[in-house]
């Protein structure tokens, strides 16, 4: 058994994606000449050109990441499974509103939290002093076999 994470990126997001494509490279120029060139050796330059490519013509873009069978049994405990579904299904601010929205001790779900994030399910973003918990998949796949 295995996960399968998978996000399909909004307009907005893809937006934002070809931008920080384009700033790590200083401009998208320079990643074009770069790449042009025939010399380049680097795959990951060579993937964002064609990411970003694909996106100018409009293309879809999924994030997909595979979780082993030891790591997504330890990830999918009842009570992570449900953080998961409560984070999709409200607008949580902080993990302290989290934890008082489910009733459930801060310290428990911090952790439930850092091991969803260390397995790529979940991610954070700074608002103010607070973390806010942001779910890093739109669908989560389980495949036997």
């Amino acid at each position: 058994m295995r996960l399968k994470l998978i996000k399909e990126y909004s307009s907005e997001e893809k937006s934002n994606l070809r931008h920080e494509i384009s700033i790590s490279y200083g401009s998208l120029e320079k990643l074009r000449q770069r790449t042009a060139r025939g010399g380049c050796r680097d795959p990951v330059m060579v993937d964002d050109f064609m990411i970003h490519q694909a996106l100018e013509k409009g293309a879809t873009y999924q994030y997909e990441k595979v979780i082993p069978t030891v790591d997504a049994m330890a990830s999918l405990t009842p009570k992570r499974v449900e953080l998961i579904n409560f984070i999709r299904l409200n607008e949580v601010s902080s993990i302290m509103g989290l934890s008082k929205a489910l009733d459930r001790d801060y310290k428990n779900v911090y952790d439930d939290l850092m091991a969803l994030e260390r397995n790529g399910v979940m991610e954070f973003s700074k608002e103010g002093k607070n973390r806010k918990p942001l779910l890093k998949a739109d669908r989560i796949v389980i495949e036997f076999g």
